[in-house]
Parts: C-alpha cells; sequence; structure tokens
C-alpha cells in the first residue's frame, strides 16, 4: 500500500522505517507536544498539532497493519450462488471498502466520499486569506484530516493494485489534493506558533 510522504515527515522518519521505529518517533513527539506540558494559553495550538501528529501516526501504521487488505478484497469480492444467487463479502472487507461487486470503484468510491467530507471542512478557510492564522478556522480544518487520511488510504491502494483502472487518473489528481491540504495545515500550524514564539518556532 503507498502513502504519501508527508505523514512520514510529520513523524520524522523514513519511509523504510520499521514499526519499532516509528513509534519511537511518535511517543518522542507526543512527549514533546502534549498539551499538558504547554501554558493554557499554547494549549490550543499544541492540541491542533496532536491532532496531525495522531493522524500521520494513524496513516502509517495503517500502512504497516492492513498492507493485506487488497489480497482479501480480491478473495472475497466473488459471486457467491446461494439460494438467492447473492453476492457476499466478509464483513471486515464490507466495512472497509463497501459493498460493490466492482473492487476497483469501491476503493474510488470511499476514497471519493472521505475527500469530499474533507473539503467540505477546509473550503471556507483555504478562500479566506485573512482567516488562515485563525485559531478557530484552524479547529475547523482540524476535523478534516481524518477523512483527508482515510482518502489518502483508499486511493493509494486503487493506484497501487489497479492502475490501469478508469478510475486512476482522477484518484491522483485528487491524491495530489490531499498532499497540498496536508502541508497546507502543517504550514498554518507553523505561522500560529511562530506568533506565539516571537517570530521562531520553539
Amino acid at each position: 500500500m503507498s502513502i504519501s510522504s508527508y505523514y512520514y515527515e510529520v513523524l520524522g522518519v523514513k519511509s523504510t522505517a520499521g514499526a519499532e521505529e516509528i513509534k519511537r518517533a511518535y511517543r518522542g513527539l507526543v512527549r514533546r507536544n502534549h498539551p499538558d506540558l504547554f501554558p493554557e494559553t499554547q494549549k490550543e495550538l499544541q492540541e491542533l498539532k496532536m491532532i496531525q501528529i495522531n493522524e500521520a501516526y494513524a496513516r502509517v501504521t495503517e500502512k504497516l497493519s492492513h498492507a493485506f487488505i487488497h489480497e482479501k478484497v480480491e478473495d472475497e469480492a466473488v459471486q457467491q450462488e446461494g439460494e438467492a444467487g447473492a453476492w457476499t463479502m466478509d464483513e471486515s472487507i464490507r466495512n472497509t471498502i463497501g459493498f460493490h461487486r466492482d473492487v476497483q470503484y469501491a476503493y474510488y468510491k470511499q476514497g471519493f466520499n472521505n475527500f469530499s467530507k474533507a473539503v467540505n471542512g477546509i473550503k471556507t478557510i483555504e478562500r479566506n486569506v485573512r482567516l488562515k492564522n485563525d485559531l478557530y478556522y484552524l479547529r475547523r480544518f482540524a476535523r478534516s484530516l481524518y477523512y483527508l487520511r482515510k482518502a489518502d488510504m483508499y486511493f493509494n491502494t486503487l493506484l497501487e493494485e489497479y492502475p490501469k483502472s478508469i478510475w486512476a487518473y482522477d484518484a491522483s489528481i485528487k491524491l495530489k489534493r490531499i498532499e497540498f491540504f496536508n502541508r497546507f495545515y502543517r504550514k498554518i500550524l507553523l505561522n500560529i506558533e511562530r506568533k506565539f514564539n516571537g517570530g521562531k518556532i520553539a
């Protein structure tokens, strides 16, 4: 399963890092950035920073623990000839990609649904430059990081397993937007952090 380099950058590890190295990096970030370690005026900023760190860790560990999903999908996504001729799928896989005969479309649809939810939460702050350094709007942006992560997972899986799919081109375009949104969030965090620290990053 492919994954955006952005998530590794947030954790400060290489894309070749193993599970233990990733876990150590994550724990180190938590120890340095936990909101309880900061004055009251900076707690909210650190909470938003931890959301970014947690989503990055979740995405990277998804790759490590769920790389087998595409194999199970292909095994399970078959026509089962029962009394009603119903098409069935293992429950865990159905919950992952949705109930569709076309596995390629299932990955694309789940990616698209999550991408759409993310964009709905981002478009206000993206269009209004004067709001970009406002914590209130950054909180709204933060709610979209979960959906960006899920969309990244589905679209990347589609491209890796079905590169010639009719959905592949649109998925690749949306992955570029996901990368942009994630880096945009990180840039806003850094800008606000500079304000708190007199122009410097702690």
